[in-house]
């Protein structure tokens, strides 16, 4: 059996095209579609956080007046 020192030399360029042509735009892609993935829930985190505060907005005045009225 060859060593594989021997068989990495030998075929450097082999190995080198094929890192070029497919693990590279793999790994390229893997962090485009991992940066795109992190940005969407971050959107969807700060429209939501956006909603609560509209939410929270209409009803904080009549939340108000339930808590500090004088009536029983």
């Amino acid at each position: 059996m060859q060593r594989l020192p021997e068989i990495i030399r030998r075929n450097r360029t082999v190995i080198l095209m094929f890192t070029l042509l497919v693990i590279m735009p793999l790994v390229l892609l893997g962090i485009v579609a991992f940066r795109a993935i992190r940005s969407d829930e971050a959107e969807q985190r700060f429209r939501q956080r956006n909603r609560q505060r509209e939410i929270l907005a209409l009803f904080e005045p009549d939340l108000k007046h339930w808590l500090f009225s004088d009536q029983p």
